[in-house]
């Protein structure tokens, strides 16, 4: 759990809020546009702007480099702009092109923001045995070899005035746990199932409310939201951005879900990646208008 003091300088912090957002989808699943690539993961270019200040965060790599900076040169964003990467946790569809693109930036010093656990070893046996976190390339030492410099935190990280992470999130809700299911990690030389404490996410206070986003949310979408309200205290969220990992959701967790988004009342849920197909559907029906899914080129401003 959040301690006390942390909550409350956060609080503090969170009655800021930020003049503008602008949030580039650089990669997802879905592309329904000419001139850009999709590939499997996911990767936002997020602006953010404060009293004439603007600082640029790279939510996630995706599994391959080359899209993410092809849509890049398509939508007229220089790599070099980037001042922050925050990595959502430590699967390859996340992680995959972080070298890559720290080259593309040509900085020194670029923050890499992410959970203490994110070299640990993430197994699936489904199909077969594989390897599905950070890819072989992606290493502290080859990282730290070109400019970046690793940030690993389980608690809150203010990245801006009014922008802060989820640090290590709370485990509230009892519908949530098959968004780590399959999911193994090695403990003093033995396998055990991986709860993925690593999945965090961003959480920015504009104008209009909270705007979180997600990378994958093995730690349970609801669990984020509920989290970043009790981190905040302030409880209008105004969207939700990212995947959801509702791709591999019961029936009784998918109604549960969206009853819980009606409860909360947030106003916009733009979704892509691992929500899947399925729950996509469902989504658009439940929320019409307050749903749009994700795709490749995307523009999202508050």
């Amino acid at each position: 759990m959040i301690s006390q003091e942390i909550c409350e300088a956060i609080f503090k912090l969170q009655l800021e809020t930020v003049d503008k957002l602008d949030i580039y989808i650089l990669a997802d699943d879905y592309v329904n546009r000419r001139g850009y690539l999709g590939q499997h993961g996911a990767s936002y270019l997020i602006r953010i702007t404060k009293d004439h200040e603007i600082v640029n965060i790279l939510f996630d790599t995706g599994t391959y480099s080359e899209p993410i900076l092809f849509n890049m040169k398509t939508l007229k964003i220089d790599p070099n702009v980037i001042d922050i990467i925050m990595l959502s946790h430590r699967h390859y569809d996340h992680t995959g092109g972080l070298v890559e693109i720290l080259k593309a930036i040509g900085k020194s010093e670029v923050p890499i923001i992410a959970h203490p656990d994110i070299f640990k070893v993430n197994l699936a046996f489904s199909p077969h045995l594989i390897s599905i976190g950070l890819p072989h390339e992606v290493t502290r030492e080859s990282v730290e070899e070109i400019g970046g410099v690793w940030i690993l935190s389980k608690d809150p990280v203010t990245l801006f005035p009014g922008v802060v992470t989820t640090g290590e999130v709370s485990r509230v809700t009892t519908f949530e746990d098959d968004a780590v299911r399959g999911f193994y990690t090695i403990e003093n030389g033995r396998i055990k199932p991986d709860k993925m404490f690593d999945d965090v996410s961003l959480i920015i206070n504009t104008k209009e409310g909270l705007v979180i986003i997600v990378g994958c949310a093995h730690a349970g979408i609801v669990n984020i939201i509920k989290h970043s309200i009790a981190l905040t205290g302030i409880n209008k969220i105004r969207a939700v951005i990212g995947g959801t990992h509702l791709v591999t959701a019961s029936q009784d967790r998918l109604n549960k879900t969206i009853a819980e988004f009606k409860t909360l009342g947030i106003e916009k849920l733009y979704l892509g990646h691992c929500t899947g197909l399925k729950a996509v559907s469902r989504l658009m029906h439940e929320f019409d208008e307050k749903f749009e899914p994700l795709h490749c080129g995307m523009k999202i401003s508050f």
